[in-house]
């Protein structure tokens, strides 16, 4: 998927922008309802399954009254964690 085509609902912030952006993965933002998700596409996944990488989603929970607020962190096995 071309990113000029990934859909932007809303804003991350912008570390968790910049995090996902440095792995070179391919990601949406998108409002369904009254939730918040973060869409990864190309997500490596472990050795040891049937796919080598897949779609991930990622609802964002409010962690607060400040509905803009949330943690998002990225791992996996090749950025060393």
């Amino acid at each position: 998927m071309e990113q000029n085509t990934l859909r932007r609902a809303f804003d991350l912030l912008e570390n968790d922008a910049a995090s996902l952006d440095a792995r070179r993965l391919a990601w949406e933002t998108i409002v369904d309802g009254n939730s918040k998700w973060v869409l990864i596409k190309g997500f490596p996944i472990p050795a040891g399954y049937n796919v080598s990488e897949a779609e991930i989603a990622l609802m964002l929970r409010v962690l607060s009254d400040d509905a803009d607020r949330y943690g998002l962190c990225i791992s996996g096995p090749e950025s060393g964690e």
